[in-house]
């Protein structure tokens, strides 16, 4: 007891406050003392303590996030990988005090290096692993797989003569039951959070599904005061943190570990459950749609895929399963995800197959996704077939003028046109284009959609008057519904320039392959496979005008990004290939033209077949009739 170290004459004091006026005695006439409380939770009995003469110093420690004017705030960080470690080890009695690591193995440095990750550096949890380790004698291997299996019991652990007396896991319980005394609404809010991805969770997420999350949910959406009190409580017991700028949300992955493991498992399938619907209604379907689409699908794809994996754990319904594996699949594929993308189509499919007879409108929609998938990878007979079933479905639910049947049909009609099947494609995209226009209106951004096909089929037929207005018909819509700087008003911008420079309209391509290039490399990355499509073009624009030393560069570029992105077989591959091979040529660079002709013609004739136009007109330039 203080009073005892400090030998004051109150010390065996009856009343309490005389001692406590004995001690503030004590500090007021003596000076350059340090008093230290630790692990504050009450910040009205610090005060109670705090002399009058300010003659040595105070240092507090507590989770508290705001601490008024009773003191200077020192927020820590959590622990950095390195210093994690180090710590780590040394607490583990594994490194001496100013010794090197040099005397760990590899694999005992990766292993604490691992530990460290998965308590995020937080320095309880990495305190009580080094004492586990010590007293237990087992090696960090062995620590790192036990927490990989059981990370509740490890997190409950705590050695009894360790200086802090409660382990991590009693640490956050304490502060949530105190939290859900005082604030349940805030409690709630936490535990939604608790079946999220750790790391920005968007506050937007809460409010606009809040209908799905039940009454304390509507609550805090419809009234911005109760959501800030929540999110106040919250930050007063450190067991959260806001972005105000991004408008997010952090929990520590230990905070989620611990609040869920309190929870009894069939409470977990509830929030499981949803939090799983909430986020299949929230996750944007199609880029075409959606203005804020790959902003809004990027800030919630951990979300999605830690739903997708809790629901999969806990047993949830897998028919709330089929169309958020679907949508964040068609997100992966536009981020040339690939392998990514067809693994949670595939489970979609199989789920639908499973759970809805394989003949519902999700079905077919995560068969048009595959499809597309494949479509994408030069795949084309897995395509077709996909496709085929896709329109199958439509056409026996007899939704012959439905939106998804002019999906369907586009799909199928994009396929035939790439393969220089364009009688097949013609009737197939006209078919599409009618039906959007009649049900959905002549403005609708779909129909932009089967307006864009069309041209397309009609530039590469030499058809460039009929072409031409439903492109600009096309990019008209779009930038009305989706604005002006959307990646699906570039893909239009891009063909229309591919227009105008087949015409020799070389100033007017020339500015529109700049926009699209801006608008790709800004919303996508200057890696995204659309980005080499203007790239190629500008090249292309170029070296028909002689201005080799601008065209070889870009050239360059769509080549290694295709090439990196899609595989050095990839059709698109041999685009930037047989441009540079011309470029060449017409340098009287002949050496070196060769070779990419040659590689050009094999690639194409892989991919698209003997018979395609592309390849006549490669195998024309290198005098091969194959």
């Amino acid at each position: 007891m203080l009073a005892e170290v400090l030998h004051i004459p109150e010390q065996h004091d009856q009343n309490q406050d005389r001692i406590v006026n004995g001690v503030r005695r004590w500090l007021n006439e003596h000076r350059e003392w340090l008093l230290i409380f630790d692990n504050v939770e009450d910040l009205g009995l610090v005060k109670s303590l705090l002399p009058a003469a300010r003659s040595g110093a105070i240092l507090l420690t507590t989770r508290l996030q705001h601490v008024g004017d009773i003191a200077q705030a020192i927020h820590l960080e959590y622990m950095t990988a390195e210093e994690g470690c180090q710590f780590l080890l040394r607490r583990a009695k594994l490194l001496s005090p100013g010794a090197s690591d040099h005397s760990l193995t590899s694999q005992e440095i990766q292993a604490a290096r691992e530990i460290v990750a998965l308590v995020d550096g937080l320095p309880l949890a990495i305190d009580q692993a080094g004492a586990y380790i010590e007293t237990t004698r087992c090696s960090l291997q062995d620590y790192l797989q036990l927490f990989q299996s059981s990370p509740q019991d490890l997190l409950d652990e705590r050695d009894t003569h360790a200086d802090h007396p409660l382990s991590v896991s009693k640490t956050f319980t304490l502060a949530f039951e105190q939290l859900k005394q005082s604030d349940l609404l805030a409690a709630t809010l936490l535990t939604g959070c608790a079946f999220l991805a750790p790391e920005a969770i968007p506050e937007a997420f809460f409010r606009k599904a809040a209908a799905h999350l039940g009454p304390i949910f509507e609550e805090l959406a419809t009234d911005p005061f109760q959501f800030n009190n929540a999110i106040k409580a919250l930050q007063a017991y450190s067991l959260l943190q806001r972005n105000a700028k991004k408008q997010t949300l952090v929990v520590h992955r230990l905070v989620q570990t611990v609040l869920k493991g309190c929870l009894p498992e069939g409470v977990q399938h509830v929030w499981a459950t949803i939090v799983l619907h909430m986020m299949s209604q929230f996750f944007p379907a199609d880029e075409k749609m959606q203005a804020d689409y790959w902003q809004i699908a990027e800030q919630l794809l951990p979300h999605a895929l830690m739903c997708i994996r809790q629901g999969e754990q806990l047993g949830v319904d897998e028919g709330l399963y089929i169309a958020l594996k679907s949508h964040v699949a068609a997100y992966l594929s536009e981020c040339a995800r690939y392998v990514e993308a067809e693994l949670l189509y595939k489970q979609a499919l199989s789920i639908g197959v499973r759970t809805l007879r394989g003949k519902h409108p999700l079905v077919a929609e995560a068969l048009h996704g595959l499809a597309r998938l494949y479509f994408k990878q030069d795949k084309y007979a897995k395509a077709e077939a996909l496709y085929q079933k896709a329109l199958l479905i439509r056409e026996q639910a007899q939704e012959t003028e439905h939106p998804l049947m002019a999906e369907a049909l586009s799909g199928l009609a994009t396929l035939y046109h790439r393969q220089g099947q364009y009688a097949k494609a013609e009737p197939l995209h006209e078919r599409a284009l009618f039906i959007r226009e009649k049900t959905s209106g002549p403005e609708h951004p779909q129909v932009a959609t089967a307006l864009n096909n069309l041209a397309d089929l009609y530039a590469v037929r030499n058809k460039y008057a009929r072409a031409e207005p439903l492109y600009q018909q096309a990019l008209c819509i779009r930038e009305r519904a989706l604005g002006s700087e959307h990646p699906q008003v570039a893909t239009v911008l891009n063909n229309l320039a591919s227009l105008y420079a087949k015409q020799s309209r070389f100033a007017e391509a020339e500015l529109l392959y700049q926009r699209a290039l801006q608008i790709w490399e800004k919303n996508l990355g200057p890696q995204h496979p659309r980005v080499a499509h203007p790239l190629n073009g500008l090249a292309e624009l170029y070296r028909e005008q002689s201005r080799f030393v601008e065209a070889e560069p870009l050239y360059q570029r769509a080549l290694q990004i295709w090439e990196h992105e899609l595989g050095p077989e990839h059709s698109l591959v041999a685009d930037p290939l047989n441009g540079l091979a011309e470029l060449y040529r017409e340098q009287s660079r002949f050496a070196e033209a060769e070779p990419l002709y040659q590689r050009a013609l094999q690639i194409r004739k892989q991919a698209l077949g003997p018979e395609h136009p592309e390849v006549a007109s490669t195998a024309s330039l290198i005098g091969d009739k194959a």
